[in-house]
């Protein structure tokens, strides 16, 4: 099942139940005018609450959500639509409650100002929480190490919001059945946010790395890194997240870059091309720095043994993910296709171990894609290679613009969805 169906499944499950529980608990039929907004603020906080929470669970990095949502790339999508949709649910219910307050002429200072019942004060330190929050995500551009910092209040919003529920008085309160069903997801994402904060390491796994050999090349930075300890357990196409331990020039955050392979030195290598504020820092590492590697996550590995035949296309860094992939799939026995797009030759990463691939298995077509005097890859392309390109199944890579039409030019070639597996490393 792909991303988009997924989060649309999910959100419509819980306005689905959420929408047959309030209703129930509202079964005496005693609405009057303003009561249907308060009916409405009561179905948007619930609702908001779910999903907010929910978007807690999606960004765990837990392995039931990368198995569940074929990645953590496309858990991270859902994480998004629900976070924005909690979001902006949440913020309308006080609203509601503003407006029914200045219909029956009652204060409205109770919704606004944390001065009346604590119940109440709960909810508004949880919205002004959730205000601040979203802008800073928004409307200003924050550093990532800063906002990343920021982003960790949420679940302040969160342990505020649970304060609120457990002490209104109203009809999830009232109502045994609506109130565990809020409360299920107040402590998901409750559990989440510990399990992300104090625990992912410790099951996921953390090793302690030093760099071993770096080098330059390009826009390029190639890293290999050696185990201080027990070295992490990877398959092919998988990724981790790095973060540089003792190198002040280098800030502290953890990112994800694909493992292109674990040498026959036990070295885990990377190829990591400078694109942002932070991986151009890397340029500062020396020799003996200590490293730290969570993970590892990824499931191309799992998606090699589909029964159809592998085509993989990469675009420029896209290509990381592959090398290892590629020749596990040969190894195999399996007839493989890549597509390496780059804008020039000098930008191609590993074509000549491609090259000599292609050498040695017949049932091997590399074919280097220079896109400043071939123009931007398409699925036309590839089917001047392959007749039928529904029997295939496509691995992609590179940047989103790529991906996203690429994907949508195979499904009109007849390629099922669930045939084209999207590499995103979208987890912001």
């Amino acid at each position: 099942m792909n991303t988009r169906h997924s989060g649309n499944l999910l959100i419509i499950l819980i306005v689905f139940v959420t929408t047959l529980l309030l209703l129930s608990a509202k079964s005496d039929g005693s609405l009057g005018s303003t009561n249907i907004l308060l009916l409405v603020s009561q179905f948007l906080a619930i609702i908001g609450v779910a999903l907010f929470s929910l978007s807690f669970v999606l960004s765990s990095r837990a392995r039931f959500v990368e198995y569940l949502f074929d990645g953590l790339g496309d858990a991270y999508k859902v994480h998004h639509i629900t976070g924005a949709l909690g979001f902006i649910l949440l913020i309308n219910h006080p609203f509601l409650l503003i407006l029914k307050a200045f219909i029956n002429g009652s204060s409205t200072a109770m919704y606004l100002i944390p001065v009346g019942p604590v119940s109440y004060s709960y909810g508004i330190y949880a919205i002004y929480f959730l205000l601040t929050l979203i802008v800073l995500t928004l409307f200003i551009k924050l550093p990532y190490n800063i906002w990343k910092f920021t982003h960790s209040f949420m679940g302040a919003a969160l342990f505020f919001a649970f304060l609120h529920v457990l002490n209104i008085d109203s009809d999830v309160s009232r109502n045994m059945v609506l109130g565990l069903w809020v409360e299920f997801f107040l402590l998901a994402g409750g559990v989440a946010f510990i399990y992300r904060l104090f625990l992912y390491k410790k099951v996921t796994g953390a090793y302690l790395y030093k760099v071993g050999h770096f080098s330059a090349v390009g826009e390029v930075f190639n890293l290999t890194l050696f185990p201080e300890g027990d070295p992490i357990k990877s398959s092919v196409g998988q990724y981790a997240f790095l973060k540089v331990l003792d190198n002040k020039k280098v800030s502290k955050e953890e990112h994800p870059f694909s493992i292109v392979e674990i040498n026959e030195m036990g070295g885990i290598v990377f190829s990591i091309k400078k694109i942002g504020d932070y991986t151009r820092t890397l340029g500062n590492l020396k020799s003996e720095d200590k490293v730290e590697i969570v993970g590892p996550f990824g499931i191309i590995h799992k998606k090699l043994d589909a029964h159809l035949e592998p085509v993989f296309v990469a675009g420029g860094i896209g290509i990381t993910p592959f090398v290892a992939a590629v020749e596990e799939a040969l190894k195999a026995g399996k007839k493989v296709h890549l597509y390496y797009s780059v804008r020039e030759q000098d930008e191609a990463l590993y074509d000549e171990r491609f090259q000599n691939l292609a050498e040695k298995f017949s049932n091997f077509k590399y074919k280097l894609w220079i896109s400043n005097t071939q123009g931007k890859i398409g699925a036309q392309n590839i089917q001047q290679d392959i007749d039928d390109l529904s029997k295939k199944f496509f691995f992609v890579c590179g940047p989103k613009p790529m991906m996203d039409s690429l994907k949508k030019q195979l499904r009109e070639k007849g390629v099922k969805s669930g045939d084209i597996y999207m590499e995103d490393f979208t987890l912001r």
